[in-house]
């Protein structure tokens, strides 16, 4: 048996034993979550969001696809990329609003702002770093005063600095009692490593939906925010007292 067939086999297995498991559907129902958000009917367009949370929403299928094959290290890493990804764009999409006032907006393949389509086409070694990421965000004045009123900020850098640890191979959870890295050797199902990414990808997905309903209030008022009051009715009520509804 090649390595391949040998990897499908094995991993098919782990597949079937998580497709039994109550939390992979309640999982599903996240992950599809992210995509519901590009139903929207905001007009104009925000092109550089819709594209925030279409690479969110993509990478969050591919992170579902290693979590439901027992490899849950590699999907929670996948995990930073989605939140790390769309804060980033989300930022540039908050610049662009921002320049909207002083310069005409120039279209360049569907994307605006030469700055941002340089970045995400990956022609620049220029990145934002995060203190600029927040700096620029904070601007928009609904998400300044639900971090002044939640804290929101310091729980992403939390999350996220533990993510970076699965990014760079030395998760904790590596070296607790009785755990073994992902591989194949060791592909098999295992409810709490499932049960903890579930965890880390239900908080990234109400972090990008805080934030995306900050930036465009409207979508609360849309069908395409009833998967977001009921996925996460606590941060939903928070959002709504924020804006004032």
């Amino acid at each position: 048996m090649t390595l391949l067939k040998e990897l499908v086999s094995e991993t098919t297995k782990v597949r079937e034993v998580t497709e039994q498991d109550d939390s992979q559907i309640k999982a599903e129902e996240y992950v599809s979550g992210f995509n519901a958000w590009l139903h929207h009917h905001i007009a104009p367009s925000p092109p550089i969001w819709n594209t925030a949370m279409f690479e969110a929403s993509a990478l969050t299928v591919v992170s579902y696809f290693l979590a439901t094959h027992g490899f849950y290290e590699e999907a929670t890493a996948m995990l930073r990329e989605v939140l790390e990804g769309f804060l980033t764009r989300l930022c540039w999409d908050s610049k662009n609003d921002q320049s909207q006032s002083i310069h005409p907006l120039q279209i360049i393949e569907g994307k605006k702002t030469i700055d941002y389509w340089e970045w995400e086409s990956g022609r620049t070694e220029t990145y934002l770093s995060p203190r600029k990421i927040w700096s620029i965000l904070f601007e928009n004045s609904n998400i300044k005063h639900y971090q002044d009123t939640y804290q929101l900020k310091q729980e992403i850098d939390i999350l996220l600095n533990l993510l970076n640890k699965y990014v760079h191979g030395r998760p904790d959870s590596r070296h607790s009692p009785g755990k073994t890295r992902s591989s194949l050797i060791n592909a098999r199902f295992n409810r709490e490593d499932f049960n903890l990414w579930f965890t880390r990808l239900r908080t990234i997905y109400g972090f990008i939906s805080i934030l995306s309903a900050l930036s465009y209030p409207n979508l609360l008022e849309m069908r395409v925010a009833d998967n977001f009051m009921i996925l996460d009715p606590i941060a939903t009520g928070r959002v709504k007292t924020i804006l004032g509804r």
